[in-house]
């Protein structure tokens, strides 16, 4: 506070984020009873097979949940948690998410926020309440906390807290959120039209709506969003986390990467990477790996394998349009609402992309905070019919369909 020159007086609410699906369980006496689980551990894909099958496969869990369990939920943690932690399972009074435990730190108030809870799969994403007969599959229903809806508070700042900074009595403490979700939310999608990519860690696709979105595929899971209404998505687990490995595997600092993957060809010449270096969520493969194939000896002999060669440039170009189009799986067209979407398609990113695969409408716009101011271009390829737009980068947009690293590759 005093760095950002804010006089703790004046603090009037504080607001928490976290990342959703951790499991903090805690004991009577608020203390973790095992080091908090987080969203993107997939040890437990047996636990969550096994779940999902008592529950009637993905149609009884489109039937109860309004979702289907994946791996990353919280839900089988907790099943991981009673199966291999007895002890510790045998302590659990509560269970809350990593924003909701910093919120009972803050309060003292064990409480669940609707669009947070809406990934643990014991949460109904439709009537906005816990689904104490699927949370009886794995623990006593007395260990949930209390829901909020997004607009009321989680509670106020304890006294003892308040007074070592100098906060007033009765800072408020809101309730909070999942950090991706308010991060989307942050973008203006609180309404009908709008379409919100995010590049982080993981990969998250959202799109607002006024009622539950309960898709016939799988990976479409229906969450309530923090600010009202829905906030269905598609997520992967490997994003920017895999071209972080990707970039330590050739020894590069993060400048150096970003240059020259901007420099390298699109298409790699084969060169291929799938990099679920880490599962993936979206499609459910809880235990794939990553692959790297398509190499030659030429391209991997070692003396071309080094800092600045065209070859390293290719692994890196064979990531680049992976990552972009692994969020656009779980997107399919809607045939029975063929109204044009008039609003751009949001894509908050942290570097530069020279393609953006994704289903939207032929003729899509396309916004990005970075991108915009680039150039950017989104046009749909008519061979695979409007499904698969191509944004590319350039000065203007005649030259994008002109520029030979930006033609489409059908093998794409």
């Amino acid at each position: 506070m005093t760095d950002a020159c804010i006089e703790p007086r004046a603090i009037r609410a504080i607001g928490v984020s976290g990342q959703q699906h951790g499991l903090v369980a805690l004991d009577a006496a608020g203390e973790p009873v095992h080091p908090a689980k987080l969203w993107c551990d997939t040890e437990t894909a047996n636990h969550n097979t096994a779940l999902v099958d008592r529950l009637g496969g993905e149609t009884g869990c489109l039937d109860k949940p309004g979702l289907v369990l994946q791996t990353g939920y919280t839900a089988s943690k907790l099943a991981w948690l009673r199966d291999s932690r007895p002890d510790a399972y045998r302590r659990i009074d509560s269970l809350l998410l990593p924003h909701d435990y910093l919120n009972f730190w803050l309060t003292g108030e064990r409480v669940s926020e609707v669009g947070d809870a809406s990934g643990t799969g014991y949460f109904d994403s439709r009537t906005r309440r816990w689904r104490e007969d699927i949370l009886a599959e794995i623990a006593p229903t007395r260990v949930l906390p209390r829901l909020i809806e997004s607009h009321k508070q989680a509670g106020v700042v304890r006294y003892a807290l308040a007074r070592e900074p100098g906060l007033a009595e009765g800072v408020v403490v809101s309730s909070g959120g999942d950090d991706n979700m308010l991060g989307t939310i942050g973008t203006g999608n609180i309404a009908h039209g709008l379409v919100t990519l995010s590049l982080g860690t993981s990969g998250t696709v959202r799109a607002y709506s006024e009622a539950p979105v309960i898709a016939n595929n799988a990976m479409v899971a229906n969450f309530c969003a923090s600010s009202g209404g829905w906030l269905p998505l598609i997520c992967t687990m490997n994003m920017t986390s895999a071209t972080t490995r990707v970039r330590k595997l050739l020894g590069l600092d993060l400048s150096t990467f970003n240059e020259r993957l901007a420099n390298a060809l699109i298409g790699a010449e084969g060169v291929t990477v799938l990099p679920f270096f880490n599962g993936e969520r979206a499609p459910a493969l809880p235990q794939a790996t990553a692959n790297f194939f398509g190499a030659d000896q030429h391209q991997l002999h070692a003396s071309q394998f080094v800092s600045g060669s065209r070859r390293e440039r290719h692994f890196r170009s064979a990531l680049r349009p992976r990552a972009a189009w692994r969020p656009s799986r779980g997107c399919e067209p809607n045939t029975s609402d063929r109204r044009r979407c008039q609003e751009p398609c949001m894509a908050p990113d942290g570097g530069r992309y020279h393609w953006h695969l994704g289903d939207l409408p032929y003729g899509h716009r396309c916004r990005s905070a970075r991108c915009s101011t680039a150039g950017c271009l989104v046009r749909a390829l008519p061979q695979h019919l409007a499904r698969r737009p191509l944004c590319a980068t350039g000065a203007s947009r005649r030259e994008i369909p002109n520029q030979p690293q930006t033609r489409p590759r059908r093998c794409l």
